[in-house]
């Protein structure tokens, strides 16, 4: 029996924090994130100094009991809102399966680092997939560690 199930979540709007996702590698691949406490976010996202800034930097220390965040960040040519959108979030056989649309903009002189998130409730499964374009992109397993509770799975 196949088992799949929407669930209820909230599209992170990027504009809504005053951060920039950190650089990972490769850049040209897509980089996500289980973010599931303060600490983690600031692993991901770096303070963003603008003038007469005064979104928040994080979600508040409260939010993290019950929420986590999973984030999902590409190296692109534009600025525009609309260049990664969240299709849906769904459990699958036990595994969160984030989908979203990457619309690559038209090559240009410079790149930046663009991200869109997804706030869900606790306690999250052992798995989480995204899946770009309809292509798996990436799959964060929990490990129950303290220095990196999730990462990505290890190649045998």
């Amino acid at each position: 029996m196949l088992i799949v199930s929407a669930l209820q979540f909230t599209t992170m709007d990027p504009n809504g924090f005053q951060v920039f996702i950190r650089r990972w590698q490769p850049e040209s691949a897509a980089h996500c994130a289980v973010i599931t406490s303060g600490a983690q976010w600031k692993q991901t996202f770096a303070p963003a100094a603008v003038a007469y800034g005064n979104k928040p930097f994080a979600p508040p220390p409260d939010w993290w009991k019950t929420h986590a965040a999973l984030v999902v960040a590409r190296s692109t040519y534009s600025a525009e809102d609309k260049v990664l959108q969240i299709q849906s979030v769904r459990n699958h056989r036990g595994a969160l399966i984030v989908s979203y649309e990457f619309r690559r903009p038209p090559r240009a002189s410079s790149t930046m680092n663009a991200w869109i998130g997804v706030a869900v409730d606790k306690p999250l499964p052992s798995s989480v997939v995204f899946v770009e374009n309809g292509n798996r992109v990436c799959r964060r397993r929990r490990y129950f560690s303290d220095a990196e509770p999730w990462q990505r799975p290890r190649r045998a």
